[in-house]
């Protein structure tokens, strides 16, 4: 397979609604200091009010552990990765890489996204941080992301103009911080913030952020600033709001995903 080229990322037409969602506010332009580089354009932030999508207090087992059964595989580079035991039919279906939050590994991933793989065909690439705490920049830079590809796409072809970015939490952290430099088509994450980085890149391209209004971990204003910031830098953003939703991932997280795909996939279309 010919060697991806960082930053394919195209410039969507962004503004679905990818589950039972109230419209969507109007599109907000992002002010602050320009982060952009020659020529480009600031991104539309456009803030998306959700409807529930779990009680307020749901019952959880906080022993959640993900099924047997995944294909665990050591990539050339060292690198583990995790996906369904079968393979997708196509012979060039998308790529979704998934990147997990801390204490997990990319199993969780492919649980709560291994629904929208069977219906809709695709190869889930999960791999699991060096550190299952956090994912870095030292130990997991796009390079090495992109090295992963590679190795994948010698033994289960995908569609490179179709490969997409998905995080929950410290693995949304990563995947924002990467939205400006790699392969990706769109991004989008639950539950994440770009900290300190400079989200700064030659094709900026959509971004979707989901996030609850009870989320501690992540509150709705860190969030929306992170939004904010991507926009100013050229992205166009999502934020979808769920109200009564915290941090908690894997009660809703096949909903999460199908919200994702249908933003992935299918622009301004509403999933069930």
């Amino acid at each position: 397979m010919r060697r991806l080229v960082a930053g394919l990322g195209l410039a969507m037409g962004i503004g679905l609604v990818a589950l039972a969602l109230l419209p969507a506010l109007p599109d907000i332009r992002a002010g602050g200091a320009s982060v952009l580089t020659a020529g480009q354009q600031p991104g539309v932030l456009t803030r998306i009010d959700g409807t529930p999508l779990s009680p307020r207090f749901p019952a959880r087992d906080a022993d959640y552990a993900p099924p047997v059964g995944f294909t665990r595989t050591i990539a050339a580079t060292g690198m583990v990765w995790h996906t369904l035991p079968q393979p997708p039919q196509s012979d060039r279906p998308a790529a979704i890489v998934l990147l997990h939050g801390s204490g997990r590994d990319g199993r969780a991933m492919v649980d709560m996204w291994q629904g929208m793989a069977a219906d809709h065909d695709i190869l889930l690439i999960a791999p699991d941080a060096a550190d299952p705490q956090a994912w870095s920049m030292r130990d997991e830079p796009a390079a090495a992301l992109m090295a992963l590809l590679d190795d994948v796409a010698l033994t289960h072809p995908f569609d490179p103009d179709r490969v997409y970015l998905y995080g929950h939490s410290a693995g949304a952290n990563h995947a924002l911080a990467l939205a400006p430099d790699g392969p990706w088509r769109a991004v989008a994450v639950h539950a994440g913030d770009i900290g300190t980085v400079q989200p700064t890149g030659p094709a900026p391209i959509p971004v979707r952020i989901q996030i609850g209004t009870d989320d501690l971990s992540y509150p709705l204003d860190v969030v929306t600033q992170a939004a904010e910031r991507l926009a100013e830098a050229g992205h166009d953003v999502d934020l979808l709001v769920i109200p009564g939703h915290d941090h908690w991932f894997y009660d809703i997280g096949p909903r999460l995903a199908a919200d994702a795909w249908s933003f992935f996939d299918h622009p301004g279309a509403q999933a069930d």
